[in-house]
């Protein structure tokens, strides 16, 4: 059986430097922005040369670059762009963020060997979008950030369970009709927070996972879990801590999530009744 793709750590880099330094820490892939085409204005940006020696730097590395080009084009700025993506062409980045279709015809046209991935500024907020952008030659596309939380939890579906079904699992939504649809904090956080919490969930668990929504916004995560006690479900949260009930994991994934939460003003807490676990999420 092929291996599980693990989650790509990318990491905005608004110079050379900053490139240099996420690719040394461990970065899987950075993005940047050169000085014009992106909508980064107010960043630092590369120059032409810069751009070619953080790719350089970066490839040698085996660390992936990819180039914003996410304006909303006018007319008038579709003739530079294509100049642009003439330099690209010869600059072999591992992909284009565009959200534009116009620019993405010409990056198509001019340099089609360069994947593109769609950005989250193209308000992408429901699967037929996705397969739209898809099926016209994307590789990837970011969410908007104003899905509620009840369409991100939708979304994570697609992602948890066909994990649960390889584990004969079931796992169920809940959601109240009066589902708070504001929250205080980064959706993409809150993504990222939910999908540590069920990738992790799925794998310690051996059997059925449910998610409740409360119309405060509060999250509640249970599922099955033998061999599991009060004493180990204080302990998921620590990082270095490995969890050998189903299947290992370790406590990185839950430690992130904590953090993350905490530093929107939230707070994650986690209870073991018999072999029920439930992790409770509350946002501000």
């Amino acid at each position: 059986m092929a291996g599980r793709r693990k989650p790509e750590l990318l990491i905005p880099a608004g110079s050379l430097e900053v490139l240099r330094t996420a690719v040394i820490f461990g970065a899987d892939a950075v993005y940047i922005g050169g000085e014009a085409f992106g909508l980064r204005a107010k960043a630092k940006n590369f120059s032409p040369e810069e751009m070619a020696e953080g790719i350089a730097f970066a490839h040698a590395r085996g660390v992936k670059v990819y180039v914003t080009a996410n304006i909303l084009a006018h007319n008038y700025d579709l003739e530079g762009a294509g100049r642009y993506f003439q330099e690209l062409k010869a600059l072999r980045p591992d992909a284009l963020i565009i959200a534009d279709p116009g620019m993405f015809m010409l990056a198509r046209e001019i340099c089609p060997e360069i994947d593109i991935h769609i950005s989250t500024q193209a308000n992408n907020t429901n699967y037929r979008t996705y397969r739209f952008w898809w099926e016209l030659g994307a590789r990837r596309v970011v969410s908007a950030r104003e899905l509620s939380l009840a369409e991100i939890i939708d979304e994570l579906n697609t992602i948890i369970r066909p994990q649960a079904r390889e584990k004969d699992q079931t796992f169920e939504i809940h959601a109240t009709a009066l589902t708070c649809e504001h929250l205080l904090g980064d959706k993409l956080r809150i993504n990222q927070i939910m999908i540590n919490i069920l990738s992790n969930a799925v794998k310690y668990s051996a059997g059925d996972l449910s998610v409740s929504l409360e119309a405060d916004g509060t999250l509640t995560f249970s599922n099955t879990a033998p061999g599991m006690t009060a004493l180990l479900a204080q302990k998921l949260f620590d990082r270095y801590f490995t969890v050998q009930t189903g299947r290992q994991a370790t406590g990185l994934g839950l430690s992130i999530a904590r953090q993350l939460t905490e530093a929107m003003g939230g707070s994650v807490e986690a209870q073991c009744q018999g072999e029920v676990l439930t992790v409770t999420v509350r946002f501000p």
